[in-house]
């Protein structure tokens, strides 16, 4: 897909979202305690009824929150670094520079694995953010060869070499 690039080009910015199934992933126990109490409250003959009622109500609100933050969640590639946007109330941005990538991790849940998501973890050598893990993510997609090729084009423009420890 993307070829080595000289230093005259550019590499194009693009975006991520996680996909909505990993919302249900991860909320999945709360979603089913929030629609069981709610269809347990219908009964008009349980006792502590409005008590149920109310819990399930604010699991609900708790709920609506986690999508509304979930539904902030972006993940922005540039030529140079890698932005993850969160937060609402108070939005945050996370910058992670991909000259300081040293690792990548692809993970797969059972769940995820079901619904053909992925998690794509980043470990890096920057203090502030040694890890990043873009949840969510397309099966399919070819996203660790992307960030790999800006990684390297990164490190060879800056002169860095990596010295491992080998026996």
């Amino acid at each position: 897909m993307m070829c080595a690039m000289t230093e005259s080009e550019s590499f194009t910015t693009f975006r991520l979202r996680p996909h909505w199934l990993q919302y249900v992933i991860d909320q999945l126990p709360w979603l089913v305690i929030c629609c069981c109490g709610f269809l347990i409250a219908g009964d008009e003959e349980l006792p502590y009824r409005q008590f149920l009622l109310y819990a399930a109500t604010g699991l609900l609100l708790y709920l609506i929150y986690q999508a509304i933050d979930f539904a902030r969640i972006e993940y922005i590639v540039t030529g140079e670094q890698l932005v993850f946007k969160h937060g609402v109330l108070f939005h945050s941005s996370d910058y992670m520079e991909l000259y300081r990538v040293v690792d990548y991790q692809e993970n797969r849940s059972p769940m995820q694995q079901l619904t053909g998501l992925k998690s794509v973890t980043l470990l890096s050598g920057d203090r502030s953010l040694p890890k990043l893990t873009l949840r969510g993510i397309r099966g399919s997609s070819r996203i660790i060869d992307q960030i790999r090729i800006r990684v390297e084009y990164n490190k060879k423009r800056r002169g860095i070499y990596e010295i491992t420890n080998r026996f």
